[in-house]
């Protein structure tokens, strides 16, 4: 049964299907989302703060981004199956 959610959109009534996303997805998210909150508080700032400060030419928020977008990656292709096996 698919759930769902209504919006007016200029005028225009669109439904959007949540159906397709599964306790997997969500438990992916979560276990995504407090591993980058663990880690930005270990390394003292967000990751839009070290975006600025990257920007801004220090070199540990540099290595940071690097860092950030390589962990995306590997979650993305190797963390993420492991964390969906493990919770179902």
């Amino acid at each position: 049964m698919a759930f769902l959610i209504l919006l007016a959109v200029s005028g225009e009534t669109v439904a959007l299907s949540a159906g397709a996303i599964s306790v997997g997805d969500v438990a992916r998210s979560i276990v995504g989302g407090f591993t980058l909150g663990y880690i930005s508080v270990r390394v003292n700032g967000c990751p839009f703060r070290k975006h600025v400060e990257a920007g801004e030419g220090e070199i540990e928020s540099i290595l940071f981004i690097v860092g950030y977008y390589c962990g995306i990656v590997y979650y993305s292709l190797v963390l993420s199956e492991i964390v969906s096996y493990l919770l179902g």
